[in-house]
């Protein structure tokens, strides 16, 4: 029994540490740790000193934090973990330890078609979706109550069209989604062969209505979404369309964002 509390108070903590994890993860992206570690090799191991060495930094204690946030990464099965006798220096029967790619984040490095998950840690670990996420109890004690309007003092999509590094960050989010998932669908799903004419209302950049016009390239798209948005989209994917309805319809959402 006594055992089983002191399990429970581990996973207590977990628990209650996990926003270091996600900050952790977040600070990896940034530092390009992934893609640094997938451009050695699918299963290369290597010491936060060489990791460090691919990193324009003028700390001279770089790689002894980097290795503190590495190891809570490995723990959390984020990152692999192993030794190996030390590099550098003259004591050759130090050990270091090496970190390498797990299943969990070998889709944070960027894969040949340019594309990762990375744009997802990055975008929801941002300021300010984390900020109305303090709310949540008040969504339960307020009627009405809408997080985000009462941090910023509009909803989501009208932020976002006036910040163009969060519009950025958000488009890319939803365009890196959308190839990473829509690519498996479209290897098993055939429901667009008979399709002649196809409208995906919201759809951002245009990369999921691209995608399927590249395999059907009968079918005659167009993209709807916000005049923010079209106005960055590549129009050499779909046609554009922009109106007045699909942006009412947007500002006048009720929802958490």
């Amino acid at each position: 029994m006594e055992d089983q509390r002191g399990e429970d108070h581990l996973s207590s903590w977990v628990l209650g540490n996990s926003i270091v994890i996600q900050m952790s993860l977040r600070a990896a992206i940034e530092l390009d740790i992934f893609n640094i570690i997938a451009n050695a090799g699918f299963e290369a191991q290597l010491s936060a000193a060489e990791i460090v060495e691919k990193i324009p930094t003028t700390n001279p204690n770089a790689a002894i934090t980097l290795d503190r946030i590495l190891r809570l990464l490995s723990v959390n099965s984020l990152l692999s973990m192993s030794q190996r006798p030390c590099q550098s220096g003259d004591d050759a029967t130090h050990q270091e330890m090496c970190y390498g790619l797990t299943q969990l984040t070998r889709h944070s490095a960027t894969n040949k078609d340019g594309v990762s998950s990375a744009s997802m840690v990055l975008l929801f670990s941002e300021r300010m979706m984390v900020e109305p996420q303090y709310m949540l109890k008040n969504m339960v004690l307020e009627p009405e109550c809408k997080p985000f309007y009462s941090n910023y003092g509009e909803n989501f999509y009208k932020y976002a069209a006036k910040e163009p590094k969060f519009n950025k960050l958000f488009q890319e989010f939803m365009t890196h989604s959308s190839k990473l998932f829509l690519d498996e669908v479209l290897k098993v799903y055939r429901g667009f062969e008979e399709i002649k004419e196809l409208l995906d209302v919201g759809g951002g950049m245009g990369t999921s209505l691209g995608n399927i016009i590249s395999m059907y390239p009968h079918i005659h798209g167009k993209n709807f979404d916000l005049p923010n948005v079209i106005s960055v989209a590549p129009s050499s994917q779909v046609w554009r369309m922009l109106a007045e309805i699909c942006l009412n319809l947007y500002q006048e959402q009720k929802q958490f964002y």
